[in-house]
């Protein structure tokens, strides 16, 4: 009886309304969304489900060609892989019914529920002339080419520390723009630090973030925590909502006395310190870069290294990969695969990756976590 009188409740509703799991499949859609979008009473996709003209007939929402430009496809994996609130994003889509392209603009809101289910309300939905939204479009996809090609150029080149140490990375986007970033940079002759970052939520407000991340954080300071510090000051005066935040690993390295400082910014991934076939983890707590406190507070941490020791930085996209049976990655499985390498970056760089390409079958899942992965060897 409750449910039929929920569901009545929402089918009086005049705006689209689709309730999904965190697989991206249907539970329930109103009965405004079929009115406008006249879908199946099957389809369990959110491409299915308001006939999706860019969607091939044969593929999931999400892996088709032009998926990882669709901005309503982006918008609620923010929200699902998040588990936060998208409110108030317009959203252009082109669709199919009858037999006919139309093209719709609305304003979406995710919301979840519970964590398990997630309620996507479409309100304003609008018809518009295909003209218009092929402009919009083809803008759109520019737009977003040129913010890789920039954020592709944010990523420190490999002879930025020569001679002092030697460094190999892999990075790879979820989306055209990502939330992860890492740098390096010299202090003096002998000395030079750097960090990795991983920003809240994903595509372009993460991307952005990465850039005033990159230009703003402190490279002239040689303590981490201070270098945080400083960073988290500036901010805090963005006056960000608190769904957006950074977690960061800083570090800086003595070559003189042989010496690693590290300053951990609520990152929930250890660094690694490699000698051999022995790796030590590295996991120090400390706040994150947001606007959670009253107050900021980083403090560094020394750790004597030998030459020829590595130090390997990570993103959580690598020990958080799931597979399309459900499994987790794992740290553990990382770290044994950098345990049982060879004292060589190359080697544990192809054999991190072979272990995430191999355990996905080839291919990534369209949820996955944007990754980052930093093999620093030390001198």
């Amino acid at each position: 009886m409750f449910q039929s009188l929920c569901s009545q409740v929402l089918d009086a509703i005049p705006s689209a309304i689709i309730i999904i799991d965190k697989e991206l499949k249907i539970i329930y859609f109103n009965k405004s969304l079929k009115n406008i979008f006249n879908p199946k009473e099957n389809a369990i996709s959110i491409g299915k489900s308001i006939n999706c003209a860019t969607l091939p007939k044969d593929c999931n929402c999400g892996q088709g060609k032009y998926c990882k430009n669709c901005l309503l496809n982006m918008l609620i994996c923010e929200a699902v892989n998040n588990n936060v609130v998208v409110k108030g994003r317009y959203v252009d889509k082109k669709v199919c019914i009858d037999e006919k392209e139309k093209y719709y603009r609305f304003k979406l809101n995710v919301i979840p529920l519970d964590g398990e289910y997630f309620c996507c309300v479409m309100q304003d939905i609008t018809e518009i002339y295909d003209k218009n939204v092929k402009i919009f479009n083809k803008r759109m996809n520019m737009d977003f080419e040129r913010a890789k090609t920039i954020q592709s150029l944010l990523l420190p080149s490999f002879d930025k520390l020569k001679p002092l140490a030697d460094f190999l990375y892999y990075y790879r986007q979820n989306y055209l723009v990502g939330g992860d970033l890492f740098d390096v940079y010299k202090y003096d002759e002998n000395s030079y630090g750097g960090y990795m970052a991983d920003i809240s939520g994903s595509g372009i407000s993460a991307g952005m973030l990465t850039v005033y991340l990159h230009e703003n954080y402190p490279q002239n300071i040689k303590s981490p925590a201070k270098s945080l510090k400083r960073f988290a000051e500036k901010f805090k005066t963005l006056k960000l909502s608190e769904e957006s935040y950074i977690t960061a690993i800083a570090f800086s390295v003595d070559t003189i006395n042989k010496k690693l400082y590290i300053c951990n910014a609520g990152h929930g991934v250890p660094a690694i310190l490699k000698r051999g076939n022995t790796v030590k983890l590295i996991f120090i707590r400390g706040n994150t870069v947001s606007n959670w406190y009253e107050g900021i507070s980083f403090n560094d941490s020394v750790f004597d290294y030998k030459s020829g020791d590595f130090l390997i930085l990570m993103t959580d996209g690598i020990p958080d990969l799931k597979n399309d049976e459900g499994k987790f990655f794992t740290f553990e499985k990382a770290k044994d695969i950098i345990e049982r390498s060879e004292q060589c970056m190359s080697e544990i760089l192809k054999k991190v990756v072979i272990g995430l390409v191999d355990f996905c079958k080839g291919i990534f899942p369209k949820d996955a976590d944007d990754t980052a992965l930093l093999i620093i060897e030390l001198k």
